[in-house]
């Protein structure tokens, strides 16, 4: 059963609402917690999450490659005070490494990692520790901007000149590097939706925002076991493991999905090989976004549809397709044909890929190739019912049934649902005692396993 601290987090909880009602503003939970110290609780240790710090890249080699420095100079910490004032398109130093030897015409991962401390004190520390991320088989470019702002990847993907896969943004702040992370929580409603990171990760920060546009992505909150009065003399951060953990619990009312990772062992700290660990987790858990599609010169209004099929957005293929096939113009045209029939192709071999890889998945696939899975089911799930009397449509079908057909991923689904079904309800006085029934039916999964141990983490406070 939930304890007294545990109900009462959650009726002050219920209270928050999705966007459109105020959220507890950038680190004032710590603030509030200043000056309170608190007996450290025993945990439970099979509540830490240890899959997501196995390095799934521990056996390979490590990146080579460029970095550079951009704007240097500019951005410089201010006299007094704690933030820099800055305005929009004020860009400031920012360090870049490009791992060696990409392949032309592919796009990359890019983490943007901001430090934590004074604006422009480490920017360039922090990227080499984050260089780590890259490995020669999986290679992920690097962005340490000096100030907490998203301009210095505005002005790179203006450039254009770096291969950067926009679907594969992955935004990490440690403690008042959270500020970036609002930043890009903020660049998602200021571009109109344009920028959508494929993650954000608050590592030992608490900060949030009000009312406003949230992107569609997971959000995931970190935190030091040791960062508790007992370690910590700093005012301020002596009560971050808790704050962490009550951030977790609140942003779950504005994103759809929140994680909470607490590096057990760890303190203040976000830079150990168990948080680059983790970071790779997530990183290759995105699916690679390019499709091969040879397309030849194509006229300006068949573009929509080759961007559609090399991003592998099957539903807008379908639309586009659709609106083709309709068009009196295009529909004869052989240059529309030979695209179109080239199209279905490499979506047929896209999705067959895709569908083995989903039903691959067993007991002891490692944890990235799992969230990958789950990001490959949602993506192919919706596709075969557009393509429904088509012979596309058939073997999309057939390809589906492979997945349907996999006890053990049905069995992952089905623990998502129950926890999705669980999490809906935040204020419901049983919420813990039925997220450790999950975790005793399906403990396996990884909703009932790992996701479980996270959310129960997180709700003891």
């Amino acid at each position: 059963m939930a304890s007294s601290a545990d109900s009462l987090a959650r009726m002050k909880l219920h209270a928050i609402r999705r966007p459109g009602a105020a959220l507890v503003l950038a680190l004032s939970l710590s603030v509030l917690l200043v000056g309170q110290p608190t007996a450290r609780a025993a945990d439970d240790d099979s509540l830490f999450n240890s899959a997501m710090t196995q390095d799934p890249g521990a056996s390979e080699s490590p990146s080579k490659g460029k970095t550079s420095v951009f704007n240097e100079g500019e951005g410089e910490p201010p006299a007094s005070g704690y933030f820099k004032k800055h305005e929009p398109g004020e860009i400031a130093e920012y360090h870049l490494f490009v791992p060696d030897k990409l392949e032309k015409q592919r796009l990359y991962p890019l983490l943007i990692v901001y430090h934590g401390g004074k604006d422009g004190a480490s920017g360039k520390g922090t990227l080499r520790g984050y260089i780590k991320v890259s490995t020669k088989e999986h290679p992920v470019i690097v962005l340490s901007p000096n100030m907490y702002t998203m301009d210095a990847y505005n002005e790179l993907m203006e450039k254009g000149d770096v291969p950067i896969d926009p679907n594969r943004v992955v935004v990490f702040g440690f403690s008042s590097g959270g500020m970036g992370v609002l930043s890009a929580m903020k660049e998602f409603g200021r571009s109109k939706g344009a920028f959508k990171p494929a993650t954000l990760i608050a590592a030992s920060t608490t900060a949030s925002m009000g009312p406003g546009d949230y992107p569609p992505c997971p959000y995931i909150v970190m935190a030091g076991e040791r960062e508790t009065p007992e370690f910590v003399k700093n005012n301020i951060l002596k009560n971050r493991r808790s704050t962490c953990r009550k951030h977790a619990v609140a942003m779950q009312q504005v994103f759809d999905e929140v994680r909470y990772l607490e590096m057990q062992g760890f303190g203040h700290t976000a830079g150990k090989p168990a948080h680059i660990a983790a970071i790779r987790n997530l990183i290759r858990a995105l699916p690679d976004s390019a499709v091969k599609l040879k397309a030849g010169k194509t006229p300006d209004e068949l573009q929509p549809l080759v961007r559609a099929a090399r991003g592998a957005d099957w539903g807008a293929v379908h639309s586009e397709i659709t609106r083709l096939d309709a068009a009196e113009e295009w529909a004869t045209r052989s240059t529309y044909k030979t695209l179109r029939s080239r199209v279905l192709k490499a979506m047929d071999a896209t999705f067959k890929s895709d569908a083995k890889f989903v039903a691959g998945i067993g007991k002891k696939s490692k944890t990235w190739e799992i969230l990958r899975a789950f990001e490959l089911y949602d993506r192919l799930e919706p596709v075969p019912s557009l393509f429904t009397g088509t012979p596309a449509g058939e073997k999309l079908v057939k390809y589906f049934a492979s997945i349907e057909g996999s006890k053990h991923w049905q069995a992952e689904l089905a623990a998502r649902k129950r926890y999705q079904e669980i999490v809906a309800d935040p204020a419901s006085d049983a919420l813990v005692e039925k997220l450790e029934g999950l975790r005793a039916e399906s403990p396996a999964t990884e909703f009932g396993g790992n996701r479980t141990r996270e959310k129960l983490l997180a709700l003891k406070g």
